[in-house]
């Protein structure tokens, strides 16, 4: 191999490698304390997406979700419906589960676990989604993302935040790869890849400053 072609393989490998450091999804710690957690074995989890905002632009989910909806129906009668429903549903079906899954894979580590509807839990996590850019399949996936805000709160006093923690603009760090594929994926599945890899950040911040 030629020192030219040596000096190609690298920068190649850069090139593949270097976004998948930088997709990673980070949480931080904005206030608070999560030491109360220390001792914990079962946390409830609630999700909200009340009045989180859609792309670069912020725009009120209403407002996109209907520009959205009409522009597909537009072209395809039922098909802007379809996605509506779809949009909704994915929370419950989707995110939700996937956010929880990766969650309790760092949880487990502190001998804890989190669910949604634990009503004897002392403590709730309240998980609000503020952003989400769904991204789009051209041939490939584009930058999907998502923004997330977490409350830890007494479940008795749920107006009172212990401590909050800011997830800013995740973009996937699995599948990096395997998601330029052509074909892609649609935007519940991309954007699954996101809570996915928020659940997994929350957990790892929470064992590292409250559980252990």
């Amino acid at each position: 191999m030629t020192n030219g072609t040596k000096m190609i393989c690298v920068v190649a490998a850069t090139v593949i490698v270097l976004p998948v450091a930088l997709m990673a999804a980070k949480a931080r710690l904005v206030s608070g304390d999560l030491a109360v957690l220390k001792g914990q074995t079962s946390i409830n989890v609630e999700f909200d997406y009340a009045g989180m905002t859609v792309g670069g632009k912020d725009t009120p989910e209403v407002q996109w979700l209907n520009d959205e909806v009409a522009a597909r129906n537009g072209k395809k009668a039922g098909s802007g419906d379809a996605f509506r429903a779809t949009w909704v549903s994915s929370r419950a079906d989707l995110y939700a589960p996937r956010f929880l899954e990766q969650l309790n894979k760092e949880l487990e580590k502190a001998g804890a676990k989190a669910a949604r509807g634990v009503a004897t839990a002392k403590y709730t996590l309240l998980v609000r989604t503020v952003n989400v850019e769904p991204g789009a399949t051209i041939g490939f996936n584009t930058q999907q993302s998502a923004t997330l805000e977490v409350r830890l709160v007494d479940t008795a006093k749920p107006d009172v935040a212990m401590a909050t923690i800011s997830i800013g603009k995740i973009r996937p760090a699995r599948k990096k790869l395997v998601g330029i594929k052509m074909g892609g994926y649609d935007d519940a599945s991309r954007l699954a890849e996101c809570y996915d890899d928020g659940g997994e950040a929350l957990g790892e911040l929470l064992v590292k400053l409250g559980l252990k």
